[in-house]
């Protein structure tokens, strides 16, 4: 890591926390040692450190990445884009504010991110895909996830960029605008709804969880928004 990179980094590092801060109350600790190595994924991130944030907010917990948006640390003189410019977060109204994420029913936010990200990271051009079709749908391990949530396999659906009311889609980084892409659990019959229609089941899915008032946020006890 030359020098220049580690200035960048710094940068990166303090912007990052200054919008964190301007969301929510972040935990002191940063999440990256402290979770267990089966969870954490394959794919590579912008430089070694994998690592997660807990912002705390009145009625709700979001867990965000950390690092998905670190400049690349081969990229010589740190004049291209900051890693993948973005970064996922779960926005979880079922966590106490004062919550452990690593403690029993409490996991299931932390793990799905954590697959999430390695999902992102592995495609490489994530933030491209996102821009090119808005909202995108995947399946992933459903750990610790009520019954509802599962498919038959066990895997939960996720909708990647539903919008929200109150947290700001880009973060400003030293080396441009990283996007901040919200993650959203659906139910087997909201994905059935993109199944069947594709990319116009995803649009009208998007704007039933906003117009039902959930936006990109998650409940484990909310009713599907595309049942009558």
């Amino acid at each position: 890591m030359n020098s220049r990179h580690e200035q960048y980094l710094e940068k990166t590092y303090e912007a990052r926390d200054s919008y964190y801060e301007s969301v929510g109350k972040p935990d002191s600790d940063v999440l990256g040692q402290a979770i267990p190595g089966e969870w954490q994924g394959e794919a590579a991130w912008p430089t070694i450190r994998k690592a997660y944030r807990v912002i705390r907010r009145s009625h709700s917990v979001i867990i965000a990445t950390d690092g998905l948006a670190d400049p690349f640390e081969d990229d010589d003189d740190s004049t291209g884009a900051s890693g993948f410019d973005l970064e996922l977060y779960i926005e979880a109204e079922d966590l106490a504010t004062d919550a452990n994420v690593l403690d029993g029913g409490n996991v299931w936010a932390l793990e799905l991110l954590i697959h999430a990200a390695d999902e992102a990271a592995g495609r490489g051009a994530f933030r491209e895909w996102i821009e090119k079709y808005g909202c995108v749908s995947m399946a992933l391990p459903g750990h610790d996830l009520p019954e509802r949530w599962l498919d038959q396999d066990g895997n939960a659906a996720i909708l990647f960029n539903v919008p929200s009311p109150d947290i700001p889609s880009e973060m400003p980084l030293p080396l441009g605008r990283a996007l901040m892409v919200p993650i959203t659990l659906i139910l087997p019959d909201e994905l059935q709804l993109i199944i069947e229609h594709k990319a116009e089941g995803r649009e009208r899915l998007r704007d039933l969880l906003v117009s039902s008032g959930n936006w990109h946020r998650i409940r484990l006890n909310r009713p599907s928004v595309v049942s009558s």
